[in-house]
């Protein structure tokens, strides 16, 4: 029994090394590059409504997680903000 939990841990272990290593290798090799041109080619409202639409959509996760901690004041002001 011991011997399966020492390999869920190495495997989390290893996991976790290779999406620390990818994100510090494709951030400055991938991403950024990709910002860079898409800001060059999309016009400002429309970089506008793609980050309003993903604002959105994470809103009711904020909303919940407000709730759950009893931070109603934070809740509602980020309800209410566009």
């Amino acid at each position: 029994m011991a011997e399966r939990v020492e390999t869920r841990k190495n495997l989390r272990e290893s996991i976790s090394y290779f999406h620390t290593g990818s994100v510090e290798w494709g951030l400055p090799w991938v991403l950024k590059p990709v910002a860079r041109q898409h800001r060059k080619v999309v016009p400002e409202r429309g970089r506008v409504s793609v980050r309003n639409f993903f604002s959105n959509l994470a809103s009711p996760i904020r909303f919940a997680n407000c709730l759950l901690q009893a931070a109603t004041e934070k809740g509602g002001r980020g309800q209410g903000e566009t």
